[in-house]
């Protein structure tokens, strides 16, 4: 019978007297699909693509007979259509009872006068029994609005095949409704519970259904009812003690309506009695190391009505290793399937005997279990991630070897034959989102783990065994799994900053604070803790479980956008959490987007441990080099890389990358380019994982000769003990060519890629500043595409300056290499001189995001032995004479560690011979091409009316003047250096007008020596020499 609610009073008429519905209600009993309405028959349900969707009305239902087949289209529809719009404001609900024998998820979208829409969905199981459903309609789209038709689906936008028979029955929109509220379980004793509710208005009721089962979540029908009642209050007895029942109240209205049902839980106990913990099972009495050990129990006489809350039931273990060392797991409940288990699940790091005890406190006090215990064997496994204590810069194993992240973002659909081909490529680590988007695996992936079934502080077990199976998934494959706890999306409203925010759809927090109190309101925080608390204790065992994200792209959320500030502090808030209560401290992270993102980590907001920036091009990066867009997304992610690593010595990564998002196109060759590069470009600056490129559900992103660069790259980095080695960056030098180095004393690592698009084959480069020891290296050639090792040359180091060329192997356009420290060379037989390019390196910026300021040059000596080897004992006196043009720093020097080197200043266009000689050596000597003073203009491609003048006087005694011209205003630096090429001070560093001036230089207070002045404007420099006397 269809019953039209109107807009003045809440009576139900079968013909209309109003033209404005405040509500309507269907029970499918009149077997018809239409309705009279104002003297016309009105279709009210009806399907848009008949071939998918057969529509019927009989037998006291509607009957949706559901064909997906070939020829149906992802978001073919049926819909229904009121016969005059809805005014929802005062009950914004849709309820129905639903009946399926197949499958589905059913996505209902209504449609509103004022042009707004939603889309609402619930999963449809197959069971072929009725279930309850209610929608919830979002305020932020009827307001200002009314319903005007609801279209809906079974599978949207899926193109899987499938049929079945779905019932429809008790469908109502908005219209009275009659609630039942407060409803409150009282133990009486253990085998007798009272049940009490309020209603607010009894003049349309008739009288209360309850209904009990020992399942949650269970069907009202008449094999779950127990009892109707006109009172709100209802005793039911004979119960089973320590078992938990579950409860729903109804109430029938005077047209023989079900409303829908108020729900409480209780468990029975002895009132009075402490809890009685006993171990019922354990997983195995011997386990390796790091694996699981899970222990399931029997709980008695506890008091609690939400297993889920500590503040009720508090169920703990101490383990203690075998060294003595205690650590606390907590407890967990897992219901999933109904199973009512209470479990503690507990991994090992040291092999021998542990005991453990377990504890459960209720109101009434704290009961104990019998000591107990289990042996820890050796395994193959490594343990859970840290930060290393050696470089805090990189993860390492708990075992304390290294860990270099091969990482893709993979935040739903997980399976297991993908992850197969993640590990088939050496892949071991991935992202993973407790989002509403995974419809792999056992289903759970759809809800979050505070989902709107559940609600807020209790936890959907469908998706909590979910996550348990990407984890046994992940701990199979030796991958770590970083879990995002938080994603922007559910803690953001529409506009504030983006669209499509799930915060009313999809979080049940919607229902407890506003969404821009989320980061702030004391009720919502406790909660929070105690959702932190349930992912430790039914997670933190877990070896795959490598990284807690606690939010992914905070500036996403509405909260953020209200109080930057207050979210900050939620973040460090939530990480002391992690850090006090994850027993086995994991690190943790905070996402931002956009090439403003590395901005948001500082000294004071850490944010986590691990600075994490999402790195999409097209998010405001900028094409440096507008003909070559390889060329800039490298330097794009070189720049990001060092914006990372300047807030200190953290392990710093881009947590999300690529997608169709690039510079370049995902179809192209450029874009292979562009992810292989972000790849080495990355490890040589810093980073202690690939990028999380997003996402792996993407086959046509994910090609081939792309993954394979995860395998490439282990092969390289497999061997390198990042996490203990003090790795600093430097740059290589050499024509055409980008390249970085990371070096740690002794040994070391690089990557240089051509930007000619030529094979950088026989490419002489040098490395200036680098972290190495003086000494002599072997130098071992490594093919980025192949895996091969290409040859090794040997070379030496000399004050931080490595000269070398590029092996005549490759023919590529890229190559990496590394260093290894071979043996000091003996006794010194004969000196060596190169002419090495450096860069000066502005102090501040150093060591993380070197900035190169100018270019400079040092003439490098060194004594070697029969062997070409470095001997770094010789400390003799090297004379040097040079003819031709140009200048040294100095003409005589001892050599300190085997080497010296002197600055150098290229004057002329004869060039110039440099000697060098010292007693009991052969001589060494060298030449050096000239320059030109327009030649030099000409290369580094100075704009007409840029002018850097001689200073005078020169040389000077105390104070000299400086004189330049500027084509056009910009900003003018004008800077002071000495022969290291450290900066002294800046003379002008502001903006300036088109045309000629001029700045003193006051040196009273350095001494006499060589000094270069440097004159930058808008990306153009130039560099003179100046001579202070005393």
């Amino acid at each position: 019978m269809k019953k039209l609610i109107g807009i003045v009073i809440f009576s139900i008429f079968y013909l209309p007297l109003f033209s404005q519905l405040t509500g309507f209600f269907d029970d499918f009993e009149d077997g018809s699909v239409d309705t009279l309405w104002d003297g016309s028959v009105h279709t009210l349900w009806q399907a848009d693509h008949p071939g998918t969707f057969g529509i019927t009305e009989n037998g006291g239902y509607l009957n949706i007979a559901y064909t997906r087949s070939a020829g149906s289209g992802e978001w073919d529809n049926f819909n229904f259509t009121p016969p005059d719009s809805i005014d929802v404001s005062e009950n914004p609900l849709i309820t129905l009872k639903i009946r399926s024998d197949v499958a589905n998820i059913f996505t209902i979208k209504p449609i509103y006068s004022n042009g707004n829409a939603g889309w609402l969905q619930k999963e449809i199981p197959a069971d072929d029994a009725w279930y309850d459903y209610t929608f919830e309609l979002v305020g932020a789209n009827y307001t200002g609005g009314y319903l005007q038709k609801i279209y809906m689906y079974f599978d949207g936008g899926s193109s899987e095949e499938k049929s079945g028979l779905v019932n429809f029955d008790d469908f109502q929109i908005a219209g009275f409704t009659i609630s039942v509220d407060n409803l409150q379980a009282q133990l009486i004793d253990s085998s007798k519970v009272d049940l009490t509710w309020k209603i607010d208005d009894f003049s349309n009721l008739d009288h209360f259904n309850v209904y009990r089962s020992q399942v949650m979540g269970f069907p009202m029908d008449e094999q779950n009812k127990i009892g109707e009642t006109a009172d709100t209050i209802y005793r039911d007895t004979a119960l089973s003690n320590n078992t938990t029942y579950h409860y729903k109240v109804t109430a029938l209205d005077i047209h023989g309506r079900e409303h829908a049902p108020s729900q409480v839980s209780i468990r029975t106990y002895a009132p009075g009695a402490i809890p009685k913990v006993e171990v019922d099972t354990v997983n195995a009495s011997e386990v390796g190391l790091y694996e699981k050990f899970e222990i399931t129990l029997n709980l008695l006489n506890a008091a609690y009505d939400n297993p889920y809350n500590p503040d009720e039931i508090d169920v703990y273990a101490w383990f203690y290793s075998p060294d003595g060392d205690s650590v606390r797991m907590n407890g967990f409940f897992d219901n999933y399937q109904n199973r009512d288990e209470w479990k503690i699940r507990f991994a090992a790091n040291r092999t021998g005997r542990w005991e453990y005890r377990i504890y459960a406190t209720d109101l009434d006090g704290t009961g104990s279990s019998e000591s107990h215990g289990f042996t820890a064997e050796e395994s193959a496994n490594k343990g859970w991630l840290h930060v290393s204590p050696d470089n805090p810069n990189y993860l390492m194993y708990d075992d304390s070897s290294s860990f270099y992240g091969m990482a893709v973002y993979y935040p739903w659909n997980v399976t297991e034959n993908r992850l197969d081909d993640f590990a088939g490529v050496d892949g071991n680590i991935f992202g993973y989102w407790d989002c509403t988007y995974d419809n792999s695996g056992n289903g759970g992936g759809i809800y979050l783990l505070e989902s709107m079934e559940s609600g807020v502080g209790r936890y959907d077990q469908r998706k909590a065994a979910r996550i348990d199976e990407v984890l046994t998934w992940a701990e199979a494959r030796a991958m770590k799994v970083m879990l995002a706890i938080w994603v922007h999306g559910y803690l953001r409203i529409d506009g504030m900053p983006w669209d499509n925010g799930r915060w009313y759809e999809e979080n049940p927090y919607s229902r407890m604070v506003d969404v821009r109190d989320f980061y702030t309101d004391s009720l919502a925080l406790a909660y929070q803790e105690k959702h932190h608390r349930y992912m430790i204790a039914r997670w933190g065992y877990s070896r795959a479980l490598g990284i807690w994200e606690i939010i992914n792209e905070m500036h996403g959320t509405t909260g953020w956008v209200v109080n930057e500030s207050a979210a900050k502090i939620w973040v460090e808030n939530v990480n002391a959490y992690f850090k006090e209560n994850d027993p086995f401290k994991r690190p943790t992270t905070a996402s931002f987007g956009g090439i403003q993102g590395a901005s948001h980590y500082t000294e004071t907001d850490q944010l986590g441990d691990m600075p994490n920036v999402h790195f999409y091009e097209q998010h405001g990066w900028p094409t440096k080099y507008p003909e070559d867009l390889v060329r800039s997304g490298l330097s794009n992610v070189v720049s990001e890389a060092r914006k990372l690593k300047s807030k200190g010595d953290r392990p710093a990564f881009l947590g999300e990358a690529g997608y169709y998002h690039m510079l370049t196109d995902s179809n192209t060759t450029g874009y292979t380019w562009e992810f292989h590069n972000s790849f080495w470009g990355g490890l040589t600056n810093g980073l202690a994982t690939t990028p999380f490129w997003w996402e792996f559900n993407q086959t046509e992103i994910f090609t081939p000769v792309r993954l394979n660069d995860y395998k490439i790259l282990n092969e390289f980095v497999k061997d390198i003990d990042f996490a203990h080695l003090p790795f600093k960056p430097s740059e290589i030098s050499g024509e055409n060519m980008d390249g970085y180095f990371m070096g740690a004393d002794t040994t070391g690592f690089g990557w240089m890629k051509t930007y000619v698009g030529t094979t950088i084959a026989n490419t002489p480069i040098t490395l200036s500043y680098a972290k190495l020891n003086n000494g002599t290296y072997q130098l071992q050639w490594f093919d980025t595409w192949t895996g091969e090792i290409l040859g090794t040359d040997t070379t030496v180091s000399v004050g931080g300056i490595l000269p070398a060329e590029v092996t005549s192997e490759i023919n590529q356009e890229d190559i990496a290499f590394k260093l290894y420290r071979l043996g000091d060379g003996s006794t010194a037989t004969r000196l060596v001189l190169f002419l090495a390019k450096t860069d000066t390196l502005v102090p501040g910026q150093w060591p993380w995001s070197p900035k190169v300021d100018s270019t400079m040059y040092k003439v490098v000596c060194y004594a070697t032995d029969d062997q070409n080897r470095l001997d770094t004992s010789y400390n003799g006196l090297i004379q040097f004479t040079l003819e031709g043009d140009g200048e040294l720093e100095a003409y005589a020097g001892h050599a300190v560690q085997g080497s010296i080197a002197l600055a150098y200043i290229p004057a002329g266009p004869a060039g110039s011979t440099i000697t060098a000689t010292a007693e009991g050596l052969s001589s060494g000597s060298l030449f050096i091409e000239g320059v030109t003073s327009s030649t030099e203009d000409e290369i580094i491609g100075l704009p007409a009316g840029f002018e850097l003048k001689e200073n005078y006087p020169n040389p000077f005694h105390s104070s000299t003047t400086i004189a330049y011209g500027i084509p056009e205003t910009a900003h003018v630096r004008l800077a002071i250096y000495n022969l290291q090429g450290a900066l002294l001070e800046s003379l002008v560093d502001g903006q300036k007008t088109a045309g000629q001036h001029s700045a003193v230089w006051n040196a009273e207070k350095y001494n006499a020596g060589i000094y270069f002045y440097k004159l930058t404007i808008d990306g153009y420099s130039k560099v003179r020499k100046c001579i202070l006397l005393k």
